[in-house]
């Protein structure tokens, strides 16, 4: 805050520290009109943050509320703001469901209920993606997923780095080689020995279901 904005606009509060140090700063907080603290500090101080009406609430790294039943979200979702915003790099990290939930703190009940999401959106969309799926049910995921984007888009903003951060240097990718150490090239050599090796092997190369074979942290 220092770097970016004059303190005669913002006057930050960092509100952090074991819960003696929290309770001296609650009472420094209506003194402040920028306070940051982290996910675990809000949702172990829920009832002190809901019961304030905070102008705006910006989630930094915001995928993290991406599964509505954790701790962490059904807190975050009780603050009280008239602004909602959401940073993230990864807004949807394993499927589309994780999509509503962020919408459920934005602007809930934009997207239904996480009921109606899945089966207008989520379900079809799943479907489509599998390789064994149909005519008919890759027609319907493609529909889902155009009328998705219809209906969010005009709320997301999307920024490439290099729009964005203009100091950056143009990446460099250089490639090291590195020789194993005695000790790795024995364990090297003892796994491809092993039947682990060879499911690995398989799960890569089968065009088979690869649900037969080890997942591959068990091998």
């Amino acid at each position: 805050m220092e770097k970016f904005v004059s303190k005669e606009y913002l006057n930050p509060l960092h509100y952090h520290g074991p819960p003696n140090e929290r309770n001296k700063l609650k009472s420094k907080v209506p003194k402040h009109n920028l306070v940051v603290a982290s996910y675990d500090i809000v949702r172990n101080d829920i009832d002190f943050f809901s019961s304030i009406s905070w102008n705006y609430c910006i989630l930094d790294e915001g995928h993290i509320i991406k599964n509505g039943k954790t701790k962490i979200s059904r807190a975050i979702k009780q603050l009280n703001a008239a602004h909602r915003l959401i940073l993230s790099g990864t807004p949807i990290q394993n499927n589309v469901l994780e999509l509503w939930s962020l919408f459920d703190f934005l602007m809930p009940g934009f997207l239904g209920t996480e009921k109606q999401f899945s089966t207008r959106f989520g379900k079809p969309i799943l479907l489509a993606r599998d390789p064994k799926s149909s005519p008919k049910e890759q027609e319907a995921g493609a529909l889902a997923m155009e009328a998705l984007h219809r209906q969010a888009l005009p709320f997301l903003l999307r920024r490439l780095k290099e729009d964005v951060l203009q100091d950056l240097p143009p990446k460099i990718t250089q490639d090291y080689y590195c020789e194993l150490s005695p000790i790795q090239e024995q364990l090297y050599e003892d796994f491809a020995r092993t039947k682990a090796h060879q499911s690995l092997r398989d799960t890569f190369t089968s065009v088979e279901d690869s649900t037969k074979h080890s997942h591959i942290f068990q091998v």
